[in-house]
């Protein structure tokens, strides 16, 4: 050890006295730059040409939290209303689990709910929010699974995502009958919202009375140029550039929604974006909603400050859900909320 450190001690003092030993370190320093560089260069261009890869980031399925079974009495030992559902589906093959948190009548109105892009259907995040949402507006909300996500066997894909949520939809119109059938969507879940719209759209099929984009974003491309792994691209556009034209998955949810509103659907639609997301930025979820309201009913809900999994935590959310989903007025204790500067604009800012 005291070698060791006499050593090191020696080649301190050179490096600092010795324009050579300068110069070396200066060289070791450049020769570092150059293997990161050459490291991340690799990294892309390998991304750029394998699917397995780009869709590990994307869909981060392999983080399949909480783990353990996910039966609804798990999560809501107490709460008789959350029920276990299953749907099967020949188009696709597979058998698909899922909750239904039941309203006080199946004549309330029908919610789905497409999630984002990690995790289950018993992330707490998310179980927050639908909580709310079933017992603060007293709507029948359904929550599945994409395949290779929770218990629900398959490998994620953008193309298999939406045929899922097509399954859950049929599923969805088929209980709710008559009554009322909704959309609400989370992240990567308002891309794979615009596919299932667009799909049921080009079906003739029934379409969603409303539709919520919960923290949503114009197209792919853009929410991974926004990242901080991706800013080093930015500095080599013609990589950059190169790059998203290899983008296997490319969830353009603004040219989808221009083709389903060309096609006559009209919404009414909300967008729920707060100031403060660092995984989807604030500017995508407005763009998109600046596209959405030239051709359909559409408000956008600005939260100052929230980030991108903390949209269950404002009551502003609900009261504005409320109204779009036409329910009756619901008494709400306050001190259960934190109340926090909002922004709304659009259809519903009328009715305040």
């Amino acid at each position: 050890d005291e070698l060791h450190a006499l050593i090191l001690n020696c080649w301190r003092v050179q490096t600092e006295t010795s324009p050579l030993g300068k110069r070396w370190d200066i060289m070791a320093w450049m020769v570092a730059a150059t293997l990161a560089i050459s490291g991340y260069v690799s990294l892309v261009a390998y991304a750029a040409f394998s699917a397995s890869l780009q869709r590990a980031i994307m869909f981060l399925n392999w983080v399949n939290l909480p783990l353990g079974p996910l039966a609804a009495a798990r999560f809501y030992p107490d709460d008789p209303t959350v029920v276990d559902v299953t749907t099967s589906s020949k188009a696709t093959g597979l058998t698909y689990n899922g909750w239904c948190l039941q309203a006080s009548s199946p004549d309330r109105p029908w919610l789905l709910w497409l999630s984002g892009n990690g995790s289950n259907r018993a992330h707490p995040g998310r179980r927050l929010l639908y909580d709310r949402l079933h017992r603060h507006l007293d709507v029948n909300v359904l929550v599945f699974d994409y395949r290779g996500f929770g218990d629900t066997p398959g490998s994620p894909a953008e193309a298999h995502a939406i045929e899922d949520a097509v399954v859950f939809w049929k599923y969805l119109c088929k209980q709710a009958g008559a009554n009322a059938c909704h959309l609400i969507a989370h992240s990567l879940g308002t891309g794979v919202a615009a596919g299932l719209v667009e799909t049921l759209v080009q079906q003739d099929q029934r379409q969603p009375d409303t539709v919520t984009l919960l923290t949503p974003f114009t197209q792919i491309k853009d929410v991974m140029t926004s990242h901080i792994l991706a800013q080093p691209l930015r500095l080599l556009p013609p990589l950059l550039a190169w790059f998203q034209d290899n983008l296997i998955d490319k969830f353009d949810s603004r040219g989808r929604w221009q083709r389903i509103h060309e096609a006559g659907f009209e919404g009414p639609m909300l967008v729920i974006h707060g100031t403060n997301d660092w995984v989807v930025p604030y500017r995508l979820g407005r763009e998109l909603y600046n596209t959405l309201r030239k051709n359909t009913t559409a408000s956008l809900l600005t939260l100052d400050g929230a980030g991108h999994n903390a949209i269950g935590y404002y009551p502003e959310v609900f009261f504005a859900m409320g109204k779009l989903l036409v329910t009756p007025e619901v008494e709400m204790d306050s001190s259960t909320w934190t109340i926090v500067e909002t922004t709304l604009e659009g259809g519903l800012s009328d009715n305040k």
